[in-house]
């Protein structure tokens, strides 16, 4: 299972879109599967396709439903899909001052309840897949299962291991494994553009710092980053931009509640 998560993650990090073809079906924009529910002072939208057991899809930041356009048309045919535009984002309204992940968890076990569905599988991407992780921890019981991806992918050792890097290596470029991811359409992302290198170069810059470094990143001062640019043969603004991210991380984290004090809860970069 955390091979399988590893790898959803390391391909949400490298893949950009390019396809030239796209679904027939304007999801985002659907009259017919179109709904507005007035939720927590706003109104919320969201589509609707399929019959059976439902499934929320939750989209990343800036994104919207039309995120889903190759996953929808698979995923109606064994589920009731609930696709949902986020707080602020697609055709869903809010205060432009202010969002936050609570807000928008709340806003979408509100939804829940409006539709008198008591739990759900939820599957979500980047800031999707934290909200499905909030969702999962603040409204237990209407989450029946959750898959997420690009929730934590930089860097912390719940997303990413040397030892499943290296085994997905020998499995051949990452192009080629597309196709084994369970509901992608790999026809549809024969457009796609792999960055090979991506996961390299962050890899390479890990693997340069002392096990006390990546413990304690809070202890890398100049000096140190200028080394650790120089063993990787990256520079020194891409290992800042590294430890912004995790430091952005720890920060969401803390904010989950499940941050402890040293030991196991504590956070740290991989490969240590």
């Amino acid at each position: 299972m955390r091979k399988t998560t590893c790898l959803l993650l390391i391909l949400s990090a490298c893949i950009t879109l390019s396809c030239s073809k796209a679904n027939t079906e304007v999801y985002g924009n659907n009259p017919k599967a179109g709904h507005y529910a007035r939720i927590n002072g706003i109104n919320l939208y969201y589509e609707t396709y399929g019959q059976g057991k439902p499934l929320i899809l939750l989209h990343g930041n800036g994104g919207s439903i039309a995120a889903f356009k190759y996953q929808i048309p698979y995923f109606e045919k064994l589920y009731k899909v609930i696709a949902i535009d986020s707080r602020l984002q697609g055709k869903s309204g809010g205060a432009a001052d202010t969002l936050s992940y609570d807000m928008m968890t709340a806003d979408f076990a509100g939804l829940l309840d409006f539709l008198k569905i008591d739990s759900a599988y939820v599957l979500g991407w980047s800031d999707g897949g934290i909200d499905g992780l909030i969702l999962a921890m603040h409204f237990p019981k209407k989450v029946s299962k959750l898959a997420i991806t690009g929730a934590n992918i930089v860097p912390d050792t719940t997303a990413m291991y040397a030892v499943d890097i290296e085994q997905m290596k020998n499995m051949g470029p990452l192009q080629n494994i597309l196709g084994m991811i369970p509901g992608v359409d790999a026809k549809a992302l024969q457009g796609a553009q792999i960055d090979e290198k991506k996961m390299a170069h962050v890899e390479a810059i890990i693997k340069s710092m002392t096990n006390k470094e990546r413990e304690t990143p809070s202890v890398m001062n100049s000096s140190r980053k200028r080394r650790i640019a120089q063993g990787s043969g990256r520079n020194v603004q891409e290992v800042n931009a590294l430890l912004k991210q995790f430091e952005q991380m720890q920060k969401m984290f803390k904010q989950f509640g499940n941050m402890k004090k040293g030991g196991k809860g504590k956070m740290r970069f991989p490969f240590a």
